[in-house]
């Protein structure tokens, strides 16, 4: 075999591999489903309050690797996690942040990147949640008047 044809070859199977990488990437970010709730929608501040987070994979292809991220509005709350899922498989987490500020708030939305198995190609993909939550000023007790 010539260096030539040998150049050739190792072209055609750089491109397949990659061809490859691009249909698991795009393959692995299907059938997903994210849900986040917020319990109590609302809280004092300092006070905690209780965030679920639910991966569901709605296919019988595993997933190699799920990284969550979070892009909640509450400050000082950041939620993150790199998740393998079985076909028709799922995780759940609990996280209890603490309201440090008064105001409007918002969980997510929810970014989460996945890619390929051989982890060439890296995609997206990203869920809005439509919860709420309040955070009121802290209660004063107030001695007798």
């Amino acid at each position: 075999m010539t260096l030539a044809n040998r150049a050739n070859a190792t072209l055609v199977f750089l491109a397949a591999v990659l061809v490859v990488a691009l249909v698991g990437a795009r393959m692995s970010k299907r059938n997903l489903r994210v849900h986040r709730s917020v319990e109590p929608t609302q809280a004092q501040v300092g006070g905690t309050i209780q965030e679920t987070i639910e991966i569901e994979n709605l296919s019988w292809v595993r997933k190699l690797w799920l990284e969550v991220r979070d892009r909640s509005t509450l400050p000082g709350h950041q939620v993150g996690a790199v998740v393998s899922l079985k076909g028709h498989g799922g995780k759940r987490w609990r996280v209890k942040p603490r309201c440090t500020h008064r105001g409007l708030y918002r969980p997510g939305p929810t970014p989460m990147l996945t890619g390929a198995r051989c982890g060439l190609v890296q995609t997206g993909r990203g869920w809005e949640e439509s919860a709420e939550l309040v955070g009121y000023p802290a209660g004063v007790t107030l001695g007798s008047l």
